[in-house]
């Protein structure tokens, strides 16, 4: 504090001198904003040095927008799997929430090898554990019809029995012998098969 006497009115005139500093002093709740942790509490005028020591990254999970410094040791934190030896490994994680361990095998769903195969009915189904890591074993495409020799619409192509992929129900037709000739007395509509033993119409004797 420094005195100044008016000569004009004897009176005495008080001055403060003026002290450069950080002055915030004052979290602010809505957003979060702490009170600067480099407050000077002998400063009287701020001079835009205040710190907020904080997460300065906006790609990392705890970011946060007042902060200026993110201080001698980085205070951001990255969610992720920090296991070099595991599938989803993250080279910026640093905080772990679980690893996918590495499972070789095939890795494209169009190939038989992706799959649990039932080589009795020659269906396929989800592994248990599908494989994650390409080991060069996708050999075969899948093709889908009718695998069953005995059936109308035997596919020799064909290496899996279904539809498709989402309709997993067998796409074989029996044969359904009669006779397929709408003009016949003895047609079967229901037949896919010839049997060779329609009846003419002309061929009946009326009684």
């Amino acid at each position: 504090m420094i005195n100044f006497v008016d000569i004009n009115t004897d009176n005495v005139i008080y001055c403060e001198q003026q002290q450069l500093g950080c002055t915030d002093d004052k979290a602010i709740a809505i957003d979060g904003t702490p009170v600067a942790d480099n407050l000077d509490p002998n400063a009287n005028t701020d001079n835009g040095s205040c710190i907020y020591y904080g997460c300065t990254d906006a790609d990392a999970d705890n970011f946060q927008e007042w902060a200026t410094n993110t201080g001698i040791v980085n205070s951001c934190i990255y969610f992720g799997c920090t296991d070099v030896n595991s599938f989803n490994y993250d080279s910026q994680a640093n905080s772990d929430i679980g690893c996918i361990p590495n499972v070789e095998g095939c890795v494209n769903s169009s190939f038989l090898e992706y799959w649990e195969f039932n080589a009795t009915s020659n269906t396929i189904t989800p592994m248990e554990t599908p494989a994650n890591v390409n080991n060069g074993s996708c050999l075969n495409f899948i093709k889908f019809g009718c695998t069953l020799e005995t059936a109308l619409n035997y596919d020799a192509s064909a290496n899996v029995n279904q539809v498709g992929f989402e309709d997993e129900s067998t796409p074989c037709i029996p044969y359904i012998f009669g006779c397929t000739d709408s003009l016949a007395f003895n047609f079967n509509e229901l037949a896919n098969t010839d049997s060779e033993l329609c009846v003419p119409l002309y061929g009946l004797i009326s009684i």
